[in-house]
């Protein structure tokens, strides 16, 4: 996937969320999990939830470059997911 944002170095993993239409991004590094919400087969809800397992946050990466990159993830995973 390419991008022309400076991109956080670390390994995001990507899987079901928690709840029925919802996609959950790990982000490695911290083992943080962003939650987003589906609203369609082409689009996630703004608003998304943040669990952090390690005090810190995001380490050394930025909350906005490390959502946006979990964003991209989640969509391309909610498009293949969602029956059309």
């Amino acid at each position: 996937m390419a991008s022309d944002q400076p991109f956080p170095r670390g390994t995001f993993k990507v899987e079901p969320g928690p709840g029925k239409n919802e996609v959950s991004v790990i982000f490695k590094p911290t083992q943080s999990t962003l939650v987003f919400s589906i609203a369609s087969a082409d689009e996630l809800a703004r608003e998304y939830r943040v669990y952090h397992t390690r005090a810190g946050r995001f380490g050394r990466f930025g909350e906005m470059e490390v959502s946006e990159a979990a964003r991209e993830f989640a969509l391309a995973f909610a498009k293949g997911a969602m029956p059309r």
